[in-house]
């Protein structure tokens, strides 16, 4: 009788401090990028030689009923809810758009951000020579999961991004770059922070930054 006792009370424990770790777990969720980079800050001395940025907008090339991902419960994963392109994007999209704002602020460059298609009307109301980027979501993925070990959202996304040069016409630097974050349960605040990653790999890349210089702040070389 007297083991009987003891090994209830071990397994009220042990059902206590799971209860907790579930509680704990659910509390200090955040969410965050993985496996990148911090951004690389714009030099002080070429600051002012760099043109505005205009954030045009992200937009999906992913037709909105294709599935992307799963929710998931229990500790096996069991799959209880699906999740389509459209309304997870959709959901997304104005979280998209600040951290991309976020992120090119901390990193130093002059931008605001406007809000339309890609490109489109852009090209012909743009003031200045302001340069316009934007992103086009090619792939992503969203899952959540419900379990004893945590909430949580993992997501990842592949971006083609297009840097535009309203006085040429045209598009001056394209790459093709993905993300992965993690974030609390149902969340689409990962997916905006897997976009948010794959754009810190294209404002990484030399070309971006070169892109922006304005030649006619440069000195003349003889």
């Amino acid at each position: 009788m007297k083991l009987n006792i003891k090994t209830g009370k071990c397994f009220l424990k042990i059902l206590a401090v799971m209860a907790l770790f579930v509680v704990l777990s659910g509390c200090t969720t955040k969410t965050t990028m993985l496996n990148i980079e911090p951004s690389i800050p714009v030099p002080a001395e070429i600051r002012d030689s760099l043109r505005q940025v205009v954030v045009s907008d992200v937009i999906s090339a992913i037709p909105m009923d294709s599935e992307i991902g799963h929710g998931h419960q229990g500790a096996i994963n069991l799959r209880n809810d699906t999740y389509l392109a459209g309304s997870k994007i959709s959901e997304a999209h104005t979280l998209i758009i600040t951290s991309l704002e976020e992120e090119l602020s901390s990193a130093g460059y002059k931008f605001q951000a406007k809000k339309s298609s890609l490109f489109g009307a852009e090209k012909e109301k743009n003031p200045g020579n302001n340069m316009l980027v934007g992103g086009e979501i090619v792939e992503c993925k969203f899952d959540s999961y419900n379990s004893i070990f945590g909430k949580n959202s993992k997501s990842s996304a592949t971006v083609a991004w297009s840097l535009f040069d309203p006085l040429l016409h045209a598009v001056v630097f394209q790459l093709e770059t993905s993300g992965a974050a993690k974030g609390p349960e149902k969340s689409v605040s990962s997916l905006a922070f897997a976009v948010r990653a794959s754009f810190l790999e294209f404002l990484n890349d030399p070309k971006f930054i070169k892109s922006l210089m304005d030649e006619s702040t440069q000195p003349e070389v003889e």
